[in-house]
């Protein structure tokens, strides 16, 4: 019985314990939560207008001008939503910098990452590098600018 007690109280204090540091890590990481968004909307989603609701200013310019240009043919596939998703090349997102580290205090943030496309078709794999500007208004961060460069 004593042992099922200790084991239960080393169990709430680890949970406690687990859930504290959860907590602190998040609460400075808003700006790389609001960038990870973006790219996994903008690459993986493949998704302007869903990356538009998290981003303002120039980013938001691009997207719109994106979203004008693809009205119509994006997606029109004979088979529809899933044949895009079977056509479309894997993405996937690694960061590799952000200036400043910690974004607690910091109204601008910058992050850079490798971004990596694999054909479905064949093996062939394209590395770009993102740049995204990420600013905070009214206490929320938005992606405020982005480029792409292919490496």
């Amino acid at each position: 019985m004593r042992a099922l007690f200790l084991s239960l109280n080393f169990c709430k204090g680890f949970f406690a314990a687990a859930c504290l540091a959860m907590s602190a890590c998040s609460a400075g990481d808003e700006a790389q939560e609001v960038a990870e968004a973006f790219c996994h909307r903008y690459f993986v989603e493949m998704n302007q207008a869903h990356a538009l609701e998290i981003a303002n200013g120039l980013a938001a310019e691009k997207l719109r001008k994106e979203i004008a240009l693809l009205k119509g043919s994006a997606r029109a596939f004979e088979g529809g939503e899933r044949e895009f998703h079977q056509l479309k090349p894997f993405m996937d997102y690694t960061l590799q910098n952000r200036d400043p580290l910690k974004d607690e205090d910091a109204e601008k943030v910058l992050f850079i990452y490798e971004i990596r496309a694999e054909a479905r078709q064949d093996t062939s794999t394209m590395k770009s590098e993102l740049v995204l500007n990420l600013v905070r208004e009214n206490g929320r961060w938005f992606v405020n600018n982005y480029d792409l460069a292919s490496r």
